[in-house]
């Protein structure tokens, strides 16, 4: 699939994009799968990004973008996983400042960004 042509602060993009892939990352078990894809409709471009983690629970879901919020971030042999909640705020942010939407999915064992 070929992306439509696109204007805008690509380096803010990138560094949402960058936020959203290593936040997959910090909490996919080893031998999980984390998935980047973009899909296009009308003159929007939408990019999504999801992994095979433990997922955000219910009652965290509507907080995971305000400042300093850490969902339950235990991982499974106890350790605490890097962070001090503001990657998924200002990734929140920076879409907000493009004219996007960043939104969030989650059910047990995977999550949805996007």
């Amino acid at each position: 699939m070929q992306t439509p042509a696109l204007s805008g602060d690509f380096e803010a993009l990138r560094r949402v994009i960058r936020n959203l892939i290593d936040n997959a990352i910090k909490y996919t078990p080893a031998g999980g799968r984390i998935t980047v894809s973009a899909r296009e409709s009308e003159d929007l471009l939408g990019i999504s990004v999801s992994d095979t983690g433990k997922g955000i629970t219910e009652g965290d879901v509507p907080h995971v973008f305000e400042k300093f919020y850490r969902a339950e971030s235990e991982a499974d042999d106890g350790a605490t996983k890097p962070g001090v909640g503001l990657g998924l705020y200002l990734a929140q942010h920076i879409v907000a400042q493009l004219d996007g939407e960043l939104t969030v999915e989650s059910k047990p064992d995977s999550a949805f960004l996007s």
